[in-house]
């Protein structure tokens, strides 16, 4: 009997050793597990604010852009509303008011002003 006795006590002391072993193994696992959606979270964290610095360079540039063309469109309306005034002066005065209806309508491109719009929205 001392002999099954000490076996009992072997295959208890094995199966606890086992036990914790799986203990031990599922800690690490699930510490493995944290680590890497932590890593994950950093990398996602760190392409959202390449992104960003990306996107606001974008947009700066492009709103420099639009703020070079409203210029330039701007400019060429202006010339071209000076060019259409020494025509109309040749015109009767009863020609200049219908005129200055037709420039306004040139300025506004079929309803879309340039001029109006925020260069904020334009960016977007």
């Amino acid at each position: 009997m001392g002999v099954t006795q000490e076996e009992e006590e072997e295959e208890e002391e094995e199966e606890e050793e086992e036990e914790e072993e799986e203990e031990e193994e599922e800690e690490e696992e699930a510490e493995e597990e944290e680590e890497e959606e932590e890593a994950e979270e950093e990398e996602e964290e760190e392409e959202e604010e390449k992104g960003k610095a990306i996107n606001a360079r974008g947009e700066g540039t492009l709103t420099r852009f639009l703020v070079k063309l409203a210029i330039v469109i701007d400019d060429d309306d202006d010339d071209d509303d000076d060019d259409d005034d020494d025509d109309d002066d040749d015109d009767d005065d009863d020609d200049d008011d219908d005129d200055d209806d037709d420039d306004d309508d040139d300025d506004d491109w079929g309803g879309l002003c340039v001029r109006s719009i925020p260069i904020n929205c334009l960016a977007r």
